[in-house]
């Protein structure tokens, strides 16, 4: 259900973005924003307030060091590769990448993102469990009276409504940002709130319910899912219809980027979580926001 959650959630974000860059050439960094959008919101709003609702209520709660090192130890190389990287290469300008660097960060953030599914899912799901729950049997669901195809068939037709919202939604977002005279990056942490909603809302309860293994499968799986999925299909666009995507983050991101993570090391690298780590991220968070309206 986590998985699925955030999936849903991600695939909401992809088709904002696209549905933005098919139709407005004059905001190549629209895709940039709304992806560390997420990761600032996720790392240190979402689960900033997971842990401070949870230590205030649960004083310190515990989650699986395993899992949160395996989610970590591919978020930061994709992130470093997709937000940092494009910085300080030369071949092209500057937050651009060549065409050799664009395939290869395509195929090496699907590939890395498949791996990692398959080691959540099939060979170490033990990872994403909280201690002394593994070998719990799950309480059973009573079966559907409908078959597959009818829940394939309803999940398609979620899918064309999904995509057809972002669209309604996005274009006039990204136009009235612009006509109010608010800053570029707004339009991408509005897109990033209004697909972040429902799975901020899950992590928080899931903190409030002494959840914390599920917090942070939610958070750190978005953030993960957000640099590994929405990159390929911003390449993909600039690949086939050579519209230049810029990557590249400005330098006060940069630091904010480089700050998060460092934090997120040092708070998640315990195994235990407490009201005080929360404090951290969420002054973290408030500093990204700032940025936004005063780069």
């Amino acid at each position: 259900g986590t998985l699925m959650l955030t999936l849903s959630a991600i695939s909401l974000e992809i088709a904002t973005v696209v549905t933005v860059m098919l139709h407005n050439a004059d905001n190549p960094a629209f895709g940039r924003d709304t992806m560390f959008a997420v990761v600032m919101i996720v790392l240190n709003g979402i689960i900033g307030i997971a842990l401070l609702v949870g230590g205030l209520r649960h004083h310190e709660q515990t989650y699986n060091l395993r899992g949160a090192k395996a989610y970590l130890s591919l978020l930061i190389p994709l992130a470093t590769l997709a937000l940092i990287w494009p910085d300080f290469t030369v071949t092209s300008g500057v937050g651009t990448l060549s065409l050799v660097q664009k395939l290869f960060l395509l195929v090496m953030s699907l590939l890395m993102y498949a791996a990692f599914m398959v080691i959540q899912t099939r060979t170490h799901t033990s990872f994403f469990v909280a201690e002394g729950e593994a070998m719990e049997q799950a309480p059973a669901h009573p079966e559907s009276s409908r078959g597959w195809p009818f829940h394939a068939v309803l999940l398609a037709v979620y899918l064309v409504l999904v995509v057809l919202l972002a669209k309604l939604f996005a274009l006039p977002l990204e136009t009235g940002v612009a006509r109010l005279g608010m800053p570029a990056m707004l339009a991408g942490f509005a897109v990033a709130v209004l697909v972040l909603a429902p799975e901020g809302i899950a992590a928080i309860r899931a903190a409030r319910q002494n959840q914390m293994q599920r917090a942070m499968n939610i958070g750190l799986g978005t953030a993960l899912s957000t640099i590994a999925l929405t990159v390929p299909a911003i390449l993909l666009i600039d690949l086939f219809l050579g519209r230049t995507a810029v990557l590249g983050l400005s330098s006060a991101n940069m630091m904010m980027l480089v700050l998060t993570v460092c934090v997120s090391i040092l708070t998640l690298g315990s195994g235990r979580a407490n009201a005080m780590q929360g404090l951290l991220h969420l002054l973290l968070f408030l500093a990204y926001v700032v940025l936004i309206f005063s780069p």
